[in-house]
């Protein structure tokens, strides 16, 4: 099946460099929630606008811990121009009562919160430059092997951005002083391997996204500081925002949001 997406992906994207009738971009929402491409930040957000995200992913790595399920429930908004706050839960399949929630038997919930704030508008010769923050109260918690486990995704970033023929560009640079912390039973060595393995940023980034095929379709890829990523969004169909991608190259994910202005 992945070989399967990964030839229709790119006979896709190899589309937009054959047709005409190209339209500009329109930026969405990333896996984690932010306004971005895949699971890097960008410069650009559209203000007075609210995003209502979910998010399936599942392969070799996932954002709190590798290999397992997760779905992350997003939600953000810009009331005020150039700034964005929001929130995202992240429901992780571990096969492990959650200790913080009765009801969640076989799964357990990070709850972290984001936001970013642009600084300069883009202009002809100066691009867009926006800061921002992810899990800034820093209280990503997970079970793992039935013991909790917090391991840490907080990180801090600076990202420029600039449209060029209409494809719009970002690169940027992160810092994360996340460290794991293990407790009960569990060792500091399963904490260091689940750290290791989890998605945060740390380190450059870049993304390009393409201009719209159709008034709907673009093509998105990206370097999010350790993986390689690409994928198609459709976006502009009554507040509908959706994004398939294959991350690290070889792993399916899904993202679907509905966002509308206020």
């Amino acid at each position: 099946m992945n070989m399967f997406l990964k030839k229709v992906l790119v006979l896709f994207l190899f589309l937009f460099f054959v047709n005409y009738n190209l339209t500009s971009y329109a930026s969405g929402n990333t896996f984690y929630g932010d306004s971005g491409a895949i699971s890097s930040p960008t410069a650009e957000m559209k203000d007075r606008q609210f995003d209502i995200g979910l998010s399936y992913m599942k392969g070799e790595r996932s954002y709190l811990r590798t290999g397992i399920p997760n779905l992350i429930y997003s939600f953000s908004i810009n009331l005020i121009p150039r700034v964005e706050v929001g929130l995202s839960y992240n429901q992780m399949f571990t096969g492990n009562q959650d200790s913080d929630n009765p009801y969640l038997k076989n799964s357990s919930f990070d709850r972290s919160a984001f936001a970013k704030i642009q600084i300069l508008d883009e202009s002809n010769f100066i691009p867009a430059m926006a800061l921002g923050g992810r899990d800034l109260f820093s209280n990503s918690v997970v079970n793992y092997r039935g013991p909790l486990l917090t391991s840490y995704q907080q990180s801090f970033y600076g990202v420029l951005g600039k449209k060029i023929y209409d494809f719009e560009l970002n690169l940027g640079y992160a810092y994360s002083p996340s460290k794991p912390i293990s407790f009960g039973k569990t060792n500091n060595q399963d904490a260091e391997l689940v750290f290791a393995n989890s998605f945060r940023l740390n380190g450059i980034f870049a993304s390009i996204e393409t201009p719209k095929l159709l008034n709907y379709f673009s093509g998105i890829f990206e370097y999010d500081t350790k993986y390689l990523n690409y994928g198609v969004h459709f976006s502009n169909f009554y507040g509908i925002d959706l994004k398939a991608v294959m991350i690290d190259v070889s792993n399916f994910n899904i993202k679907l949001s509905f966002n509308n202005r206020i």
